[in-house]
């Protein structure tokens, strides 16, 4: 991945306050958009782990799964290619 395209990435993760941002995004095309939502669904369950695991973040558990479900929405309107993810509490 260029460099430019991991500048638009995290511009996009802290320019957008939520997932259905990110779709209407237009300056953003389907792959970025997809990797974005990717990226900040794993970000999000790594939270998830880590408050699972008396490490918990400035997020509390209900906000951070409400968003984790409103980002897989979004992944799913995008028509995201998902591979077999592999067993892990991260599920990648």
């Amino acid at each position: 991945m260029s460099a430019s395209l991991d500048r638009v990435q995290e511009k996009a993760r802290l320019a957008y306050p939520s997932p259905a941002d990110v779709l209407a995004a237009k300056d953003l095309t389907r792959e970025q958009k997809i990797k974005t939502l990717q990226e900040w669904e794993y970000d999000l369950k790594l939270m998830m782990v880590a408050t699972e695991e008396n490490m918990p973040g400035p997020e509390r558990q209900g906000d951070t799964s409400e968003r984790l479900k409103k980002i897989q929405a979004a992944l799913d309107q995008l028509g995201r290619d998902e591979t077999c993810p592999t067993p892990t509490k991260t599920g990648g």
